[in-house]
């Protein structure tokens, strides 16, 4: 743990910087090496990241000197990783791939921030879905597209003949397990799928296609109920908890999903299908890490 925890790295200031250096005067140099000083609060930093548990595991004089020493040892290879020339382009192309990564997760993670819900919501919720929360069962066909035009395509196409569903399930739907059986996703209670496929689902008679195409986190559904076995509806106070969740766990994705969507319009994305056809993954090259970063050509 100590040599992962080393190779974090840190930057130690001068020695020559102005005593302080703007720091808290409880900052004190804990170990220098060349003109440089490694301070508590440079330690300290590294152990943000871990676990009480872990910390606990540094309380010894031993250990915490073996910290220190594995702290400066690892930043005086890599001044002489700088010297030899390997902080190259290579190093900066995974920096910046990091850099994109950590970016990217903080943006998902202010993306997915979940709203809170008042029981008057949740109970309104309960109210208009008579069809959910129950031991209700129900058989279920579904067409699934990438796209929403396409979708609609096929919810008008099966609406002027139900009786094709199957037929063109299986042409055209892109789920294969489902397709190969005419749609069949089988027979399942509330809470198997998204919420906003149960709701719809849910609300339908057998031998009913839904209105809509519904929107989920895989594409758009062509959705119809084929079998429907009633059952007894569950007391609110019994449900509110988890109807909380699922509103809030279906109000994340689809805000998510509406976010992406708009990225999406305002920068104009276009993608060739040509080129799109031509790209062959097979072309890229393989980076063999273990050889710090050397290329090779895949095949």
């Amino acid at each position: 743990m100590l040599v992962a925890l080393a190779t974090l790295g840190c930057r130690p200031e001068s020695r020559t910087a102005t005593p302080g250096g703007g720091r808290d005067a409880a900052d004190e140099v804990i170990a220098t090496f060349g003109d440089r000083a490694l301070r508590r609060s440079d330690v300290l930093e590294q152990l943000a990241p871990l676990a009480p548990r872990q910390r606990s595991y540094l309380t010894t004089e031993d250990r915490k000197r073996q910290l220190v020493e594995n702290l400066v040892i690892n930043e005086l290879m890599y001044e002489e990783g700088k010297r030899l020339g390997f902080d190259d382009a290579e190093v900066e192309r995974k920096v910046q791939s990091l850099r994109q990564r950590l970016v990217v997760q903080r943006v998902m993670a202010k993306y997915q921030e979940p709203p809170e819900l008042t029981d008057e919501e949740v109970r309104a919720h309960y109210d208009a879905n008579p069809g959910l929360y129950s031991n209700a069962q129900i058989r279920v066909s579904d067409i699934r597209v990438a796209d929403e035009p396409t979708a609609r395509d096929i919810l008008a196409e099966v609406r002027a003949d139900p009786a094709r569903f199957a037929e063109i399930a299986r042409e055209r739907s892109g789920h294969a397990a489902s397709a190969a059986n005419g749609g069949d996703l089988g027979t399942f209670g509330e809470g198997r799928m998204e919420l906003a496929f149960d709701v719809v689902a849910f609300s339908l008679a057998p031998g009913q296609i839904a209105d809509k195409v519904v929107e989920g986190h895989d594409g758009y559904h062509v959705i119809m109920v084929t079998e429907r076995k009633e059952g007894t509806r569950l007391p609110f106070e019994q449900v509110k908890d988890a109807i909380r969740v699922r509103l809030r766990n279906s109000a994340v994705r689809e805000g998510l999903q509406r976010r992406v969507a708009q990225l999406k319009r305002e920068a104009n994305v276009q993608i060739d299908e040509e080129a799109l056809a031509r790209l062959n993954p097979a072309d890229a090259p393989v980076r063999d890490e273990s050889q710090g970063g050397a290329v090779r050509m895949g095949h």
